[in-house]
């Protein structure tokens, strides 16, 4: 599991199994990506407005396992 973080405000923009699900949910909004330099930092963009860069964190198998239960509790 991945964890999206804005590059703005460093807030989790949300936590998805892989960056490909993630990246899935955005195509899904409308929302067009391109990877930003070498690292694995992305522009997201809709309409064509900037409206986020974000980066990925890996998340631990504790941070997994919480997440996966509270996902099984429907919360």
């Amino acid at each position: 599991m991945i964890q999206v973080i804005s590059c703005y405000d460093g807030i989790t923009d949300g936590v998805f199994e892989s960056k490909e699900k993630f990246f899935e949910y955005l195509k899904e909004q409308n929302v067009t990506f391109e990877k930003d330099g070498e690292l694995d930092y992305y522009d997201l963009y809709y309409n064509g407005m900037n409206i986020d860069n974000v980066h990925f964190r890996e998340l631990n198998i504790n941070e997994s396992n919480i997440i996966n239960e509270y996902k099984s509790k429907g919360e």
